[in-house]
Formats: C-alpha cells, structure tokens, sequence
C-alpha cells in the first residue's frame, strides 16, 4: 500500500462570523467627524440681507372721494364716509355713490362693539345696492369714529383697591 494517501482535515480555530466588524467603521465616522467639526468653523460664509428702512406711514383720516367707506358704530347707526344715513336711505344712498363710480367696491368698518347683525345688515345693503367687491377694514378704535350726536363711551370705572 505504497499509494495509499492519507487525507488531513483542518479546522479552523474559530467558526466563521457573517457579520461586519464595526471596530474600525466607527474609527472611520469619528476621524470624519473630527475633520468635519474642524472644517466647517473654517467654511462658514456670510450673506449679506438688505432690510428696508422703516418709514412713517401717514394714515388718511379722509376717505378719498373715489372710496366708498360704510362705518357701523356700537349702537348700530350707518355712516356712509361720514355722513350718518338712516337705516331705510342706506340702500339707496349706496345706488347714488355706486353709480357714479367705475369700481364697485364696498369697504365696512364695523365698530369693536357693533352687535353682527348689522354687520351683516350692511353687507347685504351693499350687495343689494349694486356692489361686486365687498371688504372689511380692520378695526379702527373706539375713540377714532364718533357719530355726530352719539354719547362717548363712558370711561371704565377705577379698579377696587384689594
């Protein structure tokens, strides 16, 4: 048995591992980290804002004459840029303002206080009176509208010493 072969079998130390060492993957994100920590300080760049300068903006206490303006005050009474109308003339007044204007816009301004009803009172008018754009201006203070024989407001009473 001269030929007779003799089969070695080797094993290894350890059994094979399928999954990834993370050692030197977490070296390589933290020397990127590093470098980019540094660099960044480095790269920072500026950019310029241009900001407007503030102007005084002077606030008309006039409605131009072009403008249709209904204010409605606390108690409910309509002025049309104004001039204080009655209730049952408030549509026809916006008929004669609206035809002698091109735009037919509408602007209400109801009082902080003005119950909604007549909110809606004015819009409706409006709308029956010929206007195809209607808007609502922003609340203008108490003191700012008065209708002419209208009492002020009253001032709060002082506040009770504790």
């Amino acid at each position: 048995m001269r030929g007779a072969r003799k089969i070695t079998v080797i094993k290894p130390a350890a059994e094979m591992q399928s999954s990834i060492n993370v050692t030197p993957l977490v070296d390589v994100v933290l020397v990127l980290l590093i470098i980019f920590m540094v660099v960044m300080p480095l790269t920072e760049k500026d950019f310029g804002a241009r900001i407007p300068t503030q102007e005084q903006v002077e606030i008309p206490s006039e409605v131009p004459p072009d403008q249709i303006v209904v204010d409605i005050s606390k108690n409910g009474d309509f002025m049309l840029n104004g001039a204080v109308i009655p209730r049952e003339s408030y549509i026809p007044a916006l008929q004669t303002r609206l035809g002698s204007t091109t735009q037919r816009i509408v602007f209400v301004s109801p009082h902080a206080e003005a119950a909604y009803p007549f909110l809606i009172e004015a819009f409706e008018g409006a709308r029956a009176a010929g206007a195809e754009t209607l808007a609502m201006l922003p609340d203008v203070e108490a003191d700012a509208v008065t209708i002419q024989g209208a009492a002020p407001a009253a001032p709060a009473p002082p506040a009770a010493a504790p």
